[in-house]
């Protein structure tokens, strides 16, 4: 029931970013950059960030405790602190590098001369097509992450229907797929429409997400 519920979370994020992106979700619409609002909205977007990261930390940590049921207490527990201990110096870490690397660059053009110069001032022009980039497969990965976990966990209570579903849609395009390629085929499939299910899952519970957590109060005080 975890694995289902962040699934939902994940479902809902993506679906939220994609309406967003084609301005369906109007709930955003009067917002300023954080830049420009001032700390108290930088303050909501980390937040909203630390919740997303929280959400996936807890994600995997299931996920990977799922997979090792079988093993003696003590070797689940060295496992999962392993795992955290990746997961807190590889993502954290990924993305405080990532957050900190426009002030460098901001910190070369000004302070530096010559190739150091340029390459500071390359870096902080090149940091909002990067984040651009990251957004989007961000995106791409909570969707296809959040209809896997719907539609595994879904088949594991009962709900058969969306799994098999997805695997007829594999089998029947085998014919096309050259030798050997059948696996990567049925990844495919399964990415892709466990993608669009999330995508659709997602769409229906913004609306309500948001009637229940109306952000009109955010925007006054942007506003002001």
């Amino acid at each position: 029931m975890v694995l289902i519920v962040g699934g939902l979370f994940l479902s809902y994020e993506a679906a939220e970013k994609i309406l967003e992106l084609f301005h369906v979700d109007a709930t955003n619409k009067h917002e300023q950059p954080a830049i420009d609002a001032g700390p108290e909205r930088e303050r909501q977007m980390v937040a909203g960030a630390i919740r997303t990261d929280l959400i996936l930390s807890a994600e995997i940590m299931a996920i990977a405790l799922a997979e090792v049921t079988d093993e003696i207490w003590w070797e689940q527990a060295l496992i999962l602190a392993l795992i955290a201990l990746v997961v807190t110096a590889g993502i954290y870490g990924a993305v405080a590098l990532i957050v900190k690397m426009d002030d460098v660059g901001l910190h070369l053009a000004r302070t530096r001369e010559g190739f150091a110069a340029d390459f500071g001032r390359g870096l902080v022009n090149f940091m909002p097509k990067l984040l651009t980039f990251i957004s989007i497969v961000g995106t791409m990965a909570m969707a296809w992450v959040g209809g896997g976990l719907l539609v595994h966990n879904a088949a594991k209570l009962g709900w058969h229907g969306p799994e098999h579903w997805i695997e007829a849609v594999a089998h029947a395009l085998h014919g096309i797929a050259p030798g050997g390629m059948t696996g990567f085929l049925d990844w495919l499939v399964f990415a892709i429409v466990s993608a669009l299910a999330a995508v659709i899952v997602g769409s229906i519970l913004a609306p309500i997400v948001h009637r229940l957590m109306p952000h009109g109060d955010n925007h006054e005080d942007v506003k002001k």
